[in-house]
């Protein structure tokens, strides 16, 4: 169960309203009951809470439903540079910000806001005081225009989504939802962070990163010395918050950030039809702050193949959700849903029934379980904002 804001009742809403691109000042404080005004900070949208329980000796799936607060609003003042470094673009920004050269290099992306790519988000590698300078990743941007909008976010680190300095010890009753370890051996890990295999072929992948915080730093499984709570976190991808069995008490992990109010662009790995095992799994985690049902996710038509048939071979994309409540390690899928003669149906129910309405709770992850394409190729999930 998760207990989020809901729009636009709850959320502290609010109109970009600019001059030579000034956004509104606006705070909040969260507290139990809700929201309420605290101190001033420069927003550009509205900013709210996500709180998920994470229960002991157990994972819990989830995403980053929030953004980092201080995100940016700009206009490009001219067409990509796409020539200058072969595999990014150079995008030149109207209204001379005035960045610091370098000051976003690693740290930020940049998420097309209009136009053609409107939703897609891109890693920035380097800036100057009026450019910003992506990693494409594969991608092309040859049909954006002059004039399309962006937004400048920071991505969430360990340690900032995860402060080490306000972990948590035992009994696990207050601060942030990671534990702090006793020690860097197994026998004295409490709250371990898993992140997903992004890079490998196929289904079933195991983790292939496991953090965990002590002495008041990140560390890594396979490197106790080094710092690394630089870490980034991807904004369309989950993670893992493992209770370890010397985990007493439940803890709640809460996210606190701007809201993403447009579309949100994620990209879904096939693999070509050769092989033996040739679907791919996406881990996939919607950056919203609230609950959405299957038929507002916006997967279909598009991004998911409809099945031809609810049996084998006709099966073709499949959506698998965990439930976080259940207490187990390396969890699997509690249902699994395919689009059938325009309907979400659900394995092991009957075909003829719609589960369009079933709800995918605000910050949890699941998996994208996509069928081989001819040649392996990416489609791009355009996830609406389902709120004003």
């Amino acid at each position: 169960m998760t207990t989020s804001v809901s729009l636009p009742i709850n959320f502290v809403t609010m109109r970009s309203f600019s001059l030579s691109r000034i956004c509104l000042s606006l705070s909040i404080l969260v507290a139990s009951s809700g929201l309420l005004v605290a101190q001033s900070e420069m927003v550009c949208d509205p900013v709210g809470f996500n709180k998920i329980p994470c229960p002991t000796n157990s994972d819990t799936i989830v995403g980053v439903p929030l953004r980092a607060k201080g995100s940016q609003k700009a206009t490009l003042s001219a067409l990509p540079d796409t020539t200058t470094l072969p595999g990014s673009a150079i995008l030149s920004v109207a209204g001379s910000p005035g960045w610091t050269a370098g000051a976003y290099a690693g740290t930020h992306f940049v998420k097309f806001t209009s136009g053609a790519l409107d939703g897609s988000f891109y890693a920035v590698t380097a800036n100057t005081a009026d450019t910003l300078t992506i990693d494409l990743n594969g991608d092309n941007v040859g049909a954006v225009v002059a004039t399309d909008t962006l937004l400048l976010a920071q991505y969430w680190t360990l340690n900032t989504l995860f402060p080490p300095a306000d972990a948590t010890t035992e009994p696990a009753t207050t601060k942030i939802a990671i534990v702090a370890s006793i020690n860097t051996y197994t026998t004295g890990r409490r709250t371990e962070l898993l992140l997903p295999d992004l890079v490998s072929s196929g289904t079933n992948l195991a983790p292939t990163q496991t953090f965990y915080i002590y002495s008041g730093v990140w560390r890594k499984q396979g490197d106790a010395v080094n710092d690394y709570g630089s870490t980034r976190i991807q904004p369309d991808s989950y993670f893992i918050v493992r209770h370890t069995s010397k985990v007493t008490a439940s803890t709640t992990y809460l996210c606190l950030g701007e809201v993403e109010m447009g579309n949100f662009a994620i990209p879904l790995s096939t693999q070509s039809t050769t092989g033996l095992n040739t679907r791919q799994d996406n881990f996939v985690a919607v950056p919203r702050p609230i609950n959405v049902t299957l038929s507002q996710l916006g997967l279909v038509p598009g991004a998911f193949v409809a099945s031809t048939s609810p049996y084998t071979p006709g099966r073709k994309d499949e959506l698998l959700v965990f439930n976080n409540a259940s207490q187990a390690f390396n969890k699997s899928a509690s249902a699994t849903y395919y689009y059938f003669n325009n309907a979400w149906r659900k394995q092991g129910a009957s075909f003829t029934l719609d589960f369009g309405t079933d709800v995918i709770p605000a910050g949890a992850g699941f998996l994208v379980r996509k069928a081989p394409t001819v040649g392996g190729v990416t489609s791009f999930w355009v996830n609406p904002a389902t709120y004003p």
